[in-house]
């Protein structure tokens, strides 16, 4: 039945349905969003591995293309060990599929792998092995091509390998700051100008004997905006070999050289722990650290205004909060704004705060608690990045030996737009002999599996949201706008 209206009113009307047609055709798929905590709206989980029996570490980073790359090392089909480096890459619509890009003999294995992507958009990747630090890199917009990325490199051989950092400057020098498992030894630093084509002679930052018990551990690395390296560590002592000191060290002449050692534990007690400490510089150049203090063990915080010359007082930050998972992930996005992760109780949960206005958001706010997931909220070895301004992306595994989850954040700041794609810079040349510890290490990883389709991190746009929507509805419309066409043809009669 044809309700008869006035032709100006209906052709109004039939305009009107078809601009409501083509808005909802045209419209971008809206994120699916868990949570909102502290200003920050999380994305529901999503599994990037399968179930292992090897503990993991994964690695993050995001390139400034909105492409997230994620890394960890795993045994074939979860067992054995872990002699493969797994990837895997969110393009801004799906994730591939892992491909392991690195495959080692049986009897090497890997661990706590670290990434990031430089400004020409050079995904550049180090880890640790059985027989020492390896480094590689590729373009980050064809590393899932197994090809595509260059021979690994053994920078150093030595056994039992912990935590490594790098960091890339302005002017394309990579700095890598790495430590061993082994008491007598110390936190070293290694640069390459030249691309990673080779490595300068690894120098000693802290001061660790070869006769002294301590052990070194969770390196961490971060530059501030005038090019100066801040390094921070922790020391484990016996006979329990936990961390009972962590310490600070600068450089303001790209590693040439570094200040001596300083201290910034609570130096009251001798019992007491020290350990896990991250570092962030924010927009005005003050440097944050955070770690792992107390009997407990609850959380301390410091801060220096004159780029690590002197150091406010120890604070005790998020009380009646503790525990340690593996270790907690700090980072500053690029308004300045710095962010905390990691997993406390009681209660149980995987924790966030944000350094923002001069202070912390205390207490901490939970992204996944008990009620979610029992195994996230156990969740051990987070690590985040910055991606686009406003996106936090985290890894993490569940509890202290299972599977890579990955969750999104995106803060109330305002998104940055994608840069444009360089055009790829030419090899460098060497600028300096490669030694025998840095010859390349030939590796046959596994042929590249077909790219397939997998959840979509429900914080970031995904085209596909609303599509059965759109195509349920659209022809709905179509359907009305016949009927008004057939209308108006009437009453023309």
């Amino acid at each position: 039945m044809c309700i008869l209206l006035p032709r100006g009113h209906i052709a109004v009307s039939f305009l009107l349905i078809f601009i409501a047609a083509a808005v909802i055709l045209a419209a971008p798929s809206l994120p699916t969003v868990q949570a909102q905590s502290g200003g920050v709206a999380w994305s529901k989980p999503v599994k990037l591995s399968q179930e292992t029996t090897t503990g993991l570490r994964p690695a993050v980073a995001a390139d400034p293309w909105g492409g997230v790359h994620v890394f960890w090392a795993q045994g074939a089909d979860g067992i054995g060990p872990a002699n493969l480096i797994y990837y895997t890459y969110w393009n801004g619509q799906t994730w591939t599929e892992p491909v392991d890009v690195f495959a080692g003999s049986e009897w090497v294995s890997y661990d706590v792998p670290y990434a990031t992507v430089d400004s020409r958009g050079q995904l550049h990747l180090i880890w640790a092995g059985s027989d020492g630090l390896y480094y590689s890199s590729a373009l980050a917009n064809r590393a899932s091509d197994v090809k595509s990325w260059d021979p690994p490199q053994i920078l150093v051989r030595a056994s039992v390998m912990a935590q490594s950092r790098l960091v890339v400057d302005k002017e394309g020098v990579l700095h890598v700051v790495y430590c061993r498992r082994e008491p007598g030894s110390n936190v070293m630093y290694l640069r390459s100008r030249d691309g990673g084509l080779s490595w300068s002679d690894p120098i000693a930052v802290s001061q660790v004997l070869p006769t002294d018990p301590q052990v070194p551990d969770m390196v961490r690395m971060t530059m501030d905006g005038h090019g100066s390296l801040h390094l921070v560590w922790a020391e484990n002592h016996p006979p329990e070999f936990v961390g009972r000191h962590v310490y600070y060290a600068r450089s303001d002449d790209q590693g040439k050289s570094w200040t001596l050692p300083v201290d910034l534990s609570d130096l009251s007690s001798n019992t007491d722990w020290d350990t896990a400490i991250n570092i962030a510089a924010d927009g005005q150049d003050q440097l944050h650290v955070v770690w792992t203090c107390g009997a407990s063990p609850g959380r301390c915080y410091r801060y220096s205004t004159d780029g690590g010359q002197s150091w406010s007082e120890i604070r005790h930050i998020f009380q009646g909060l503790i525990g340690l998972a593996g270790w907690d992930a700090m980072i500053t996005d690029p308004y300045g704004d710095i962010y905390w992760i990691g997993t406390l109780r009681y209660p149980e949960a995987l924790y966030f705060s944000l350094f923002a206005g001069g202070r912390w958001a205390d207490p901490p706010q939970p992204i996944i608690g008990l009620q979610d997931s029992e195994g996230l909220a156990q969740a051990h070895f987070p690590q985040v990045a910055v991606g686009q301004g406003n996106q936090l992306h985290v890894v993490m595994i569940e509890r202290d030996n299972g599977a890579v989850w990955y969750i999104n954040g995106r803060s109330s700041q305002p998104g940055l737009p994608p840069a444009p794609t360089p055009s790829p810079a030419p090899t460098p040349s060497p600028t300096g002999p490669l030694t025998a510890a840095a010859r390349p290490v030939v590796m046959t990883p596994t042929p590249e599996r077909e790219t397939v389709v997998s959840s979509s991190p429900p914080g970031l746009y995904n085209e596909t949201d609303l599509r059965p929507v759109i195509w349920t509805t659209a022809p709905v419309l179509l359907l009305v706008g016949i009927v008004i066409l057939i209308c108006i043809s009437r009453s023309r009669h």
